[in-house]
């Protein structure tokens, strides 16, 4: 009796869980129509390699911001390509008129110059110190004007660093001391063989250097 009611009891244990595992497993082998578009959706994207909005955007502005700095770079070295010619044609009209400029300016470097001092040219004539290929040699003994229109002092010596000016030592005629002046303060009138500088006679003296 015992060994028959185990019987039974197993083999109607085995009809009542029959129809529950056979429902999971009819539900995993066969999505519904919803769970197959799902899946059909998400394989189209990986296939075509469409991704989700909000990383599109990201991308897109990436690419905004990187158009935008390749045009900015060209744009500047084509100004900076521009200044390099226009310093050259100023140079080659210089180099044909020294002798005579320094000529009707001073016989002595060390003294202020008899002629009087050029006007402020126009912007575009002036020159950056960096696009001077060779600021030690062209620079040497350029006389400078200060921010009042003076004549004020004369190149004396131009440091260098990788061939770009570091530094500009100037000798002040009312002074007559040696200043060291950043190429930032200083611009250059290749035509003339003339430094220009916002900063008057007081300004320059107080700059860092040494008596002559």
């Amino acid at each position: 009796m015992p060994f028959r009611k185990i019987l039974l009891g197993t083999v109607a244990a085995t009809f009542i869980a029959a129809p529950a595992l056979a429902e999971e497993n009819y539900y995993h082998q066969n999505p519904t129509p919803e769970e197959q578009a799902q899946t059909q959706s998400l394989n189209s994207d990986a296939q075509s390699g469409t991704v989700a909005p909000a990383a599109q955007a990201k991308y897109d502005a990436q690419q905004e911001e990187y158009a935008r700095q390749q045009a900015d770079y060209q744009q500047k070295k084509a100004d900076y390509e521009a200044q390099r010619a226009r310093y050259a044609d100023q140079r080659a009209h210089y180099a044909a008129q020294r002798d005579a400029y320094y000529a009707e300016i001073s016989g002595d470097p060390w003294l202020v110059p008899a002629a009087a001092p050029p006007a402020w040219p126009d912007e575009m004539r002036l020159n950056r110190l960096y696009v001077i290929s060779d600021p030690a040699r062209e620079l040497a003994r350029a006389p400078v004007v200060d921010g009042d229109g003076h004549w004020v002092g004369r190149v004396r010596e131009v440091e260098t660093d990788d061939g770009y000016a570091r530094r500009v030592k100037i000798y002040l005629y009312r002074d007559h001391r040696y200043v060291w002046v950043r190429p930032g303060l200083l611009r250059y009138d290749a035509s003339d063989g003339v430094l220009f500088t916002h900063l008057d006679r007081r300004d320059l003296a107080n700059m860092p250097g040494y008596n002559a």
